[in-house]
């Protein structure tokens, strides 16, 4: 299941463009491979390889976010970490108010290990949230740009 993860992964690119909307700065989707790519990788490493748990891997990930914003976008260091704890604060509170009971409604126990389907359906549920607020971010700043005339 280990290809599975690191595809899941890959997910992330969400986040990475979360962080960017949350600071109101827009780049187009794949000028943020390269980074979502290299977030995914860290990613995998401290969840699967390193097993590392739940708050030093979401450290892991809001830092390394953060670095990634600025090393590749130039963005002011102060602001790559506020885009990078708002996204994951985004991810968490979509996680633990949507995911989770989502879950346990419809029968499934929330897994502890990283394999199987209901690791899978978690993983899904857990970016519902941060791709509908990407998506609000991103067409409310679309809505402004039509109706100031840009």
């Amino acid at each position: 299941m280990d290809i599975t993860s690191f595809l899941l992964s890959f997910l992330l690119i969400i986040t990475y463009q979360l962080a960017l909307a949350h600071i109101g700065v827009s780049i187009k989707i794949r000028d943020t491979i390269v980074p979502s790519m290299i977030l995914s990788i860290i990613a995998y490493v401290s969840k699967i390889v390193f097993h590392a748990p739940p708050i030093p891997h979401t450290l892991v990930i809001v830092i390394s976010c953060a670095v990634l914003l600025y090393v590749f976008n130039k963005i002011n260091p102060l602001l790559s970490i506020i885009g990078s704890l708002l996204s994951m604060i985004t991810f968490i509170i979509g996680s633990l108010l949507i995911a989770c009971p989502f879950m346990i409604k419809i029968g499934f126990e929330i897994p502890h290990d990283t394999t199987g389907i209901q690791w899978v359906l978690l993983n899904l549920l857990e970016f519902f949230v941060p791709a509908v607020v990407l998506l609000v971010l991103k067409t409310k700043k679309y809505f402004k740009m039509k109706l100031s005339g840009i």
